[in-house]
């Protein structure tokens, strides 16, 4: 069995923590709830890989620590191909794994 290291943002390597190089996604083709959804998720996100408390979050955003790690974590798990998910991750029923 493998083991899958999960990250947080102290322990997420700089490699990965630039969201700014993440790949993209073009929200634009979810639904008007789904797409809300998604940049409800990524605004949260960024906000916790640039600092901000983790209870502002959740009282901003309406998303706790835990759910923000799963998030982190699906943003930045390993691909078939090689490279990380990138906001994708934070799509409703998208599979980071097989």
């Amino acid at each position: 069995m493998t083991s899958v290291t999960r990250y947080t943002r102290r322990t997420l390597p700089n490699e990965l923590a630039d969201y700014e190089t993440w790949a993209t996604f073009d929200a634009t083709c979810l639904s008007t709830d789904d797409r809300a959804l998604y940049e409800r998720r990524m605004h949260a996100l960024r906000a916790y890989l640039d600092g901000t408390l983790t209870e502002t979050i959740e009282h901003t955003y309406g998303i706790q620590s835990g759910e923000l790690l799963r998030y982190l974590n699906r943003c930045v798990a390993h691909m078939g191909d090689g490279h990380i998910a990138g906001w994708a991750g934070l799509v409703k029923g998208f599979r980071t794994t097989a």
